[in-house]
């Protein structure tokens, strides 16, 4: 079929429009009406140029609204205006297809969209927080399976139901995370018998298909079950509203932790589910969100309490243009059950979510995350044939909200670790006791899944990596030392933007908690969360492999104290494994003992992040950096010297060649280091924060690979010392 030009598509348009007698227009929307009754052939050959992916259809003035106009006024009211944040005099309307805005494959090549974009371009709008993209609700009008879903105040149960059944049909083999491979055996498990009202709680047995809930607890005082296992005669709303879903989409059993979970604190049983919720989560078959209750009082929408729709439509003779409310990611991470430390793992640890947004539902799986490319991702507010195989994009704008599991993505899991731990350091918890109890959960999931994971140590983790994994240029397996994976374990950083810090008041530095040990993530919180990320550099476990001369990770020693003040060695050729499962046995570890290079490192004053080259001893870095730390000193009231210079004491924990890219200076070695600040107790320090400086000796290779460990001590006026680290 012969593809149209330019001419041919405004001909087709204008005879549409014509066709079509639309009155009541303005003369510029009587100019493009046609773009919506052209027939699909018509689309296809305009499609077909190739070139055509995204069209403009017009540009309108933000101030020229035509008020008798119905199809300004319906354009003008999914415009976001002023809220969109820009001064864009024009929004421009231009149409393309569903694959080149979802991603979707040659199933929905053809199904066309509209959509509204800042400006006079036709970029794909790419913010989730505006409703820009419209279409038409009929799948018959345009026969590709793809259509926009008129929303309604009560949420569409049947419709969840196909969601999940089609979840059953085609993810239920080993390509898949969707279904648990078998039940849950897990002591004082219970859950709530629903049927017929019963409300009761029953052992839970491997066999039962139960539904958990991930909700916010709120101040509400919780009244528990009777001596018998039976639930209050009067529940709060929220819970009342997620039993009715339970039965609507046909299960029986629910577990809710506010009524399965013994709220005695001194509970072993409490305890014992508390450690074990990667188990509860990932072996249910489906995990209710309430995105929007602020407490259990509050229902669910869509539910007992009516949804608020805020949906355009336009009529126009035998077509409806409805608007599509995409913005779901948008509406859950702005809700308050995303700010909650204990649904954060809730969420990630589940395989398959239906989330209760104040607009909609959402239905994610987890072959959202495969790499096998089936879609995942369900929204009430959009209609497709969702058996059909699609590729999934970046700007896939049916967007996989949850985070894929770390099993799909082997070789990367030091970095998905990473993001969990920046995700939910984010969080808030009413008790800071609470900070590792409630990703107790994440930390199993890793254990159980993930090969090279060995366990943690409050939270700190045990990898187990080898060089080649870090350094794919190599060609033999070489093991990494063990040394360096307890270094780099305790030495994670916040990923701070130093150029921002003349912008930071006191209370957004990170800060201790003080409950748990100073080397873990979890004793340290930060009020500006934006700022900060948490990561561990794997770099820092080949240094002695990449430099081919002095490597100081080898020739540290190390040992955990615990509480009751037995002592475990951390050899260099350690069985991470069975290291692991001896700290488990041990209990709780009060001091990392160390033998290994100490220094004192003069920072000078600095007023403002300069971006020249500071000098601090043999060390050097850019100005930004020495102002971080001034500022951090200047803080923490450190006395300042006649050499008007704040001075750290360091703990030296690598050395290795200077990374390059976006390193502040050229120094041929760069040396890493953790700050220190003593405490009471003889040879006790705590960890302040870590940090690396260039090493102001320029010798030659040759020079470095000559040089002796005391060499080296001696002009960087290292001390090789013993001392703890709580």
């Amino acid at each position: 079929m012969k593809n149209l030009s330019d001419k041919e598509i405004h001909e087709a348009v204008l005879a549409a429009g014509k066709k079509a007698k639309i009155a009541g227009l303005c003369e510029k929307c009587d100019q493009i009406v046609g773009w919506f009754f052209l027939e699909q052939k018509v689309f296809r050959r305009i499609i077909g140029r190739g070139e055509r992916w995204t069209q403009r259809i017009c540009i309108f003035r933000v101030d020229k609204r035509k008020s008798f106009c119905k199809l300004c006024n319906f354009l003008y009211s999914i415009w976001p205006g002023e809220e969109e944040d820009n001064d864009e005099e024009y929004f421009t309307l231009a149409w393309s297809t569903a694959r080149n805005l979802f991603g979707f494959g040659s199933a929905y090549s053809n199904t066309i969209l509209f959509y509204l974009v800042a400006g006079e371009h036709v970029n794909i709008p790419m913010s989730d927080s505006h409703n820009t993209v419209f279409g038409f609700s009929n799948a018959d009008a345009y026969k590709d399976g793809v259509a926009i879903r008129s929303l309604s105040v009560q949420a569409d149960l049947s419709l969840v139901r196909e969601w999940i059944r089609l979840c059953n049909d085609n993810h239920d083999n080993s390509n898949f995370n969707c279904l648990p491979k078998d039940g849950i055996s897990l002591q004082g498990f219970t859950v709530i018998d629903c049927e017929d009202g019963q409300n009761i709680l029953v052992p839970g047995t491997a066999s039962m298909k139960y539904i958990t809930l991930s909700y916010v607890w709120g101040a509400e005082t919780a009244e528990g079950p009777d001596q018998f296992g039976k639930l209050p005669s009067s529940l709060p709303n929220l819970i009342e509203d997620v039993i009715k879903v339970v039965i609507a989409l046909g299960y029986r059993y629910l577990w809710i932790d506010r009524y399965c979970v013994p709220q005695d604190d001194s509970s072993d049983t409490k305890s014992h589910l508390i450690k074990n919720m990667d188990k509860i989560y990932s072996k249910s078959t489906l995990t209710i969100i309430a995105t929007t209750a602020k407490c259990p009082s509050e229902g669910l929408p869509g539910v007992s309490k009516p949804r608020i729709i805020e949906q355009q439509f336009l009529q126009i003779n035998s077509v409806h243009l409805v608007q599509w409310v995409s913005n779901i990611k948008h509406e859950i991470d702005n809700s308050v059950w995303n700010t909650r430390g204990w649904t954060y793992q809730e969420a990630l640890l589940s395989r398959r979510r239906l989330v209760f947004t104040e607009n909609q539902c959402y239905f994610q799986c987890d072959a959202g995350g495969n790499r096998s490319g089936k879609g995942g991702g369900r929204m009430e507010s959009i209609d497709y044939d969702v058996t059909k195989e699609r590729n999934i994009h970046e700007r896939f704008r049916i967007p996989m909200i949850f985070i894929a599991r770390p099993k799909d993505y082997p070789d990367r899991e030091i970095e998905f670790f990473s993001i969990m731990v920046s995700e939910y350091t984010n969080r808030q918890l009413s008790k800071d006791s609470d900070v590792l109890p409630a990703f107790l959960g994440i930390l199993g999931m890793f254990t159980s899944e993930c090969s090279i994971f060995h366990g943690h140590i409050y939270g700190v983790p045990i990898f187990e990596f080898s060089l080649e994994s870090i350094f794919q240029s190599i060609d033999e397996l070489l093991p990494v030392d063990t040394t360096a994976t307890l270094i780099m374990a305790i030495t994670w950083d916040f990923d701070l933007d130093i150029r921002a810090l003349e912008d930071f008041t006191t209370k957004t530095l990170p800060s201790r908690r003080r409950s748990l040990p100073s080397w873990t993530w979890c004793d340290w919180t930060h009020a500006s969360p934006s700022f900060h990320s948490i990561r561990w550099k794997q770099e820092i476990l080949g240094q002695g492999y990449i430099t081919k001369d002095i490597d100081i990770v080898h020739d540290q020693k190390f040992s955990l104290e615990f509480e009751n003040s037995a002592m475990l060695p951390w050899p260099c050729d350690a069985d991470l494994a069975d290291l692991a499962q001896k700290i488990m046995l041990m209990g709780n570890v009060r001091y990392i003992h160390i033998f290994g290079p100490f220094m004192h490192l003069p920072i000078p004053i600095s007023s403002n992040p300069e971006r020249d080259r500071k000098v601090c001893g043999p060390y050097v870095t850019g100005g930004s950096v020495t102002y971080w730390l001034s500022r951090l000193a200047r803080d923490r009231g450190t006395n300042v010297t006649d050499n008007g210079e704040y001075v750290f004491k360091a703990w030296v924990y690598a050395l290795g060649k200077n990374p390059g890219f976006n390193y502040p200076v050229d120094s041929k070695r760069v040396a890493y280091m953790m700050l220190l600040d003593e405490t009471s107790d003889l040879n006790t320090f705590e960890r302040i924060d870590v940090c690396s400086f260039g090493v102001e000796l320029e010798w030659e290779e040759e020079e470095w690979r000559e040089k002796s460990l005391e060499d080296l001590g001696k002009m960087l006026g290292w001390e090789w010392k013993a001392f703890k680290l709580a």
